[in-house]
């Protein structure tokens, strides 16, 4: 390294500008032919007080570099300010993801940097869960606030390799007649009245033109029930005396889909406010009108907080509209969950 010092001298009289650069003697050599030892440059190392954190906390990054450093530059992606030159900054991650942390250390010799890929993981917020079942071998709910165990109708529940192929990870329902076998979830009655809402859930199931129930609570009235099921490729939504039907048609191809349903009573409080997404992408409604949806735009959702226990696989009034096929992550909430939570829940 070349450690040089320019002058500049302005002779206004003249209009001369002049250049000088001199050489200081550092260590018996001029500077012009002096290289660092990269034994005097900083070594660069540092330590974090987590690598793994929920977005919207804080981390501690701990210099602790050698060979006396005296100025540093963080370079942070996708902490809150980016870049930092303090020497033990404490930042905060406010978006999701997997982020380098790269540190810049200089002395009077120079400079020495360390980069590390990947360092950094930022979760989302936990979401609300109300009622979720993973179907990884057993009937539980470990993640919901409700904590309710499903019951099986039927007897023996047949688990099966999940979308990512991991074994007795994903529910497999019953094939029928005989009719009314399904899950409950005992004692929960599901959001009720124009409460917000989601269900989603994985689903996989053959071709047929029949309606094919997810999930279903309410009673069978005006109004006051809340079922998500397919008919015929196309999701169905049934609210009582009315339903809600969205464009795609192909979802009956025995292949693994993820289900969203959403609704925010902010909307208007019809069931065609109700919200479907696909895969992570929101779902074109279909108007009221022969074949599509009916009375969606007339009638109003709310929930008989007093119907059936909530039940997977079948509806909240028939018997023979059971699920066939496939299940997994099947989930209730309390809340209407945004696109973006959507689309972390549709990618994993």
């Amino acid at each position: 390294m070349k450690l040089l010092k320019t002058y500049t001298i302005i002779a206004f009289a003249a209009t001369m500008i002049l250049n000088l650069t001199s050489c200081d003697k550092v260590g018996g050599d001029f500077a012009l032919d002096y290289e660092a030892d990269p034994a005097l440059l900083p070594e660069v190392s540092f330590s974090a007080s987590a690598t793994t954190i929920i977005e919207g906390e804080s981390i501690t990054f701990t210099d602790t570099s050698t060979n006396d450093p005296s100025f540093w530059t963080w370079s942070l992606v996708g902490s809150e300010f980016g870049e930092y030159t303090e020497q033990s900054p404490t930042v905060i991650y406010t978006v999701p993801g997997e982020y380098d942390v790269k540190l810049k250390v200089r002395n009077e010799y120079g400079a020495s940097e360390v980069l590390l890929e990947d360092y950094i993981i930022v979760e989302g917020e936990p979401l609300p869960f109300v009622s979720i079942f993973r179907f990884d071998g057993n009937l539980e709910d470990t993640e919901g606030t409700n904590g309710i165990t499903a019951v099986s109708s039927y007897g023996d529940v047949t688990y099966v390799a999940d979308r990512n192929g991991n074994a007795s990870s994903a529910y497999l329902a019953p094939p029928f007649p005989p009719y009314s076998q399904d899950l409950t979830i005992p004692g929960y009655k599901g959001v009720s009245g124009d409460a917000a809402r989601s269900v989603v859930a994985w689903f996989k199931t053959g071709a047929g033109t029949g309606r094919k129930a997810i999930v279903g609570w309410g009673t069978n009235s005006p109004g006051q029930m809340f079922n998500v099921m397919l008919q015929g490729g196309q999701v169905r939504v049934e609210g009582g005396g009315c339903s809600l039907r969205t464009s795609r048609t192909d979802l009956m191809d025995d292949q693994w889909h993820h289900l969203a349903v959403t609704y925010d009573p902010a909307d208007g409080p019809e069931v065609a406010r109700v919200k479907v997404y696909i895969d992570g992408a929101l779902d074109e409604n279909l108007p009221d009108a022969p074949g599509q949806s009916f009375n969606s735009e007339r009638r109003e959702v709310n929930t008989d907080p007093d119907g059936i226990d909530v039940r997977i696989g079948r509806p909240a009034y028939r018997t023979d509209y059971m699920w066939v096929g496939e299940l997994d992550d099947v989930a209730i909430l309390d809340i209407a969950l945004s696109p973006d939570q959507i689309g972390a829940l549709a990618a994993e």
